[in-house]
């Protein structure tokens, strides 16, 4: 039980501190990390919206910026997750 308390919070560590501008590593780290953390309802579906709209991005050659829109809803996520393990 004590090891799934760190390893979420350092799931969570890593997609608080993932870097936006890199958005390649940022839509596998969601797509990798986000699932391991996602544990209601409500926060499944919210992750699978932002990994369906960063979906786009992991085959793209050149690097792109994460429109704002997805930005905010990330941060919102992330915020959500991080009072859900406080």
């Amino acid at each position: 039980m004590q090891k799934n308390k760190k390893d979420e919070a350092y799931y969570l560590n890593i997609l608080l501190h993932s870097n936006f501008y890199n958005v390649k590593q940022s839509a596998y780290l969601f797509t990798y990390y986000g699932r391991r953390l996602a544990k209601t309802k409500e926060q499944k579906k919210e992750l699978e919206s932002i990994i369906s709209q960063l979906y786009i991005y992991k085959y793209q050659q050149k690097s792109l910026n994460i429109p704002e829109k997805l930005q905010k809803e990330i941060r919102k996520f992330l915020d959500e997750l991080r009072d859900f393990y406080a």
